[in-house]
């Protein structure tokens, strides 16, 4: 009755007067019936007051490594092929799960000691004989025990996961490589969130955070200095870190590292400037040089020594291609074009 008895009033009012208002008695009934919605309304748990966000204590944000990886994100660790991108992050695993304090001179904040490695491109063989390369003593061997998980098989990885983490929490996950376990089109944007946004609720759930290692698109291995958009599909992979950082060779010597933080939500742009100089060794690892550099380094290939040297000439762009081009260099309009912008970038920021 409640119902039939305000319709009839409304379409009263809509022909009478046009004035909108509601007769008293009808009024009356929609307050009565609005006073026990309130009453009854509960409100959904995910809708969270300020009030209550004032009342918590937080601490400025942690890492677990350094300034690259926060807590309870999800993270991505890219560069070009066959550049220590696996070799970096296996060893990081094997420092938290020795409970390390320090991994290449940075700070490692750990809390439970453990960690887990998905590999999709290696076997057990593989992992055993790179194992057994890094020469740990049996002290570390012993140290590890099972506190540092391998899977390779991983086909339905979030759910063996999630197992897992209930009974035994741990601080990192690595997902080597981004590529294999995802399953659509890399250059979706919708794609690639919704793909990354279970990984990014067990990250919060569980506390740990998670790194992702992936390539760089053809463009982005070619362009000399480290960018968040040097990675390979669509903007939504780096959008939806809280850290990317790059790994590049040095271009006279391929022992020698560079890794730069190419985005930090919770980094400083002082600390982005700096580049952390790391050296493989023959065991299968990295040390670091301790001293931290100043400022970006752009690793110089001969291509963009030639090309820095004809911009000073102020030939056309089709004139340098010719010349390039008869000195050897397999090189297009296009990709000079793009070298040359960037090269007139760097010159930029750095005056």
């Amino acid at each position: 009755m409640l119902k039939k008895k305000v319709e009839v009033t409304q379409k009263e009012v809509t022909t009478i007067q046009g004035t909108g208002q509601l007769y008293p008695e009808t009024q009356s009934t929609l307050t009565e019936k609005e006073d026990n919605t309130v009453n009854a309304y509960q409100r959904d748990k995910r809708l969270i007051s300020v009030r209550e966000l004032f009342k918590k204590e937080v601490d400025e944000q942690q890492f677990i490594w350094g300034e690259f990886i926060p807590t309870e994100s999800i993270c991505l660790l890219c560069g070009p092929s066959d550049g220590g991108k696996s070799m970096l992050a296996r060893q990081l695993c094997v420092a938290i799960s020795k409970g390390d304090t320090h991994f290449l001179s940075k700070e490692l904040k750990t809390k439970y000691k453990r960690s887990i490695y998905v590999s999709t491109e290696d076997s057990l063989q593989d992992w055993a004989f790179k194992m057994k390369k890094m020469q740990l003593s049996e002290a570390d061997r012993e140290e590890l025990g099972d506190k540092m998980l391998i899977v390779t098989d991983y086909e339905k990885i979030h759910s063996i996961l999630e197992k897992e983490l209930l009974i035994n929490p741990v601080d990192l996950v690595v997902m080597d490589v981004f590529a294999d376990s995802f399953t659509g089109d890399l250059n979706s944007t919708s794609n690639v969130r919704n793909y990354l946004k279970p990984f990014k609720k067990m990250a919060e759930k569980f506390g740990c955070s998670i790194l992702f290692i992936h390539h760089l698109s053809k463009k982005g291995e070619s362009n000399s200095t480290p960018n968040k958009h040097n990675v390979l599909g669509a903007m939504g992979i780096e959008s939806s870190m809280r850290s990317v950082f790059e790994l590049r060779k040095d271009s006279q010597d391929g022992n020698i590292k560079y890794l730069s933080i190419t985005k930090g939500n919770y980094v400083s742009e002082a600390e982005k400037k700096k580049v952390l100089k790391i050296f493989q060794m023959e065991n299968f690892t990295f040390i670091s040089d301790s001293k931290i550099c100043s400022a970006p380094v752009i690793v110089k290939d001969n291509l963009h020594k030639e090309i820095e040297e004809l911009i000073l000439t102020g030939i056309s762009g089709r004139k340098m291609v010719s010349l390039l081009q008869t000195k050897g260099f397999k090189v297009g309009k296009s990709r000079v074009a793009d070298i040359v912008r960037e090269i007139k970038s760097n010159k930029k920021l750095s005056t």
